[in-house]
């Protein structure tokens, strides 16, 4: 490893904004705990609708999988039934 000259300026590894003059750090937590209440609170509220949306999903699947099911099937009966029928007309 490099020696560094006594003189010589060292720079910080971290890149951090240092701060204002003048601003007394008490009021700066206080502010900062603010935020990370409101930000907690935030977060929990979208994990509530977040919650929900997949109730509501949970819900919907279980109404529209049968329907689906029921698609599926008729659409393979009509397939079968219009390529039945055109093997017959080709007979014909």
């Amino acid at each position: 490893m490099a020696e560094v000259p006594p003189t010589a300026e060292v720079q910080s590894p971290i890149e951090a904004d240092p701060l204002p003059q003048g601003m007394p750090l008490k009021s700066s937590l206080r502010r900062l705990r603010k935020k990370v209440h409101h930000l907690r609170r935030k977060v929990e509220n979208m994990e509530g609708e977040l919650k929900k949306s997949k109730k509501n999903y949970a819900e919907a699947s279980v109404e529209i999988n049968p329907l689906r099911q029921a698609y599926k099937k008729d659409s393979m009966d009509y397939i079968k039934k219009k390529w039945n029928f055109e093997v017959k007309l080709e007979e014909i």
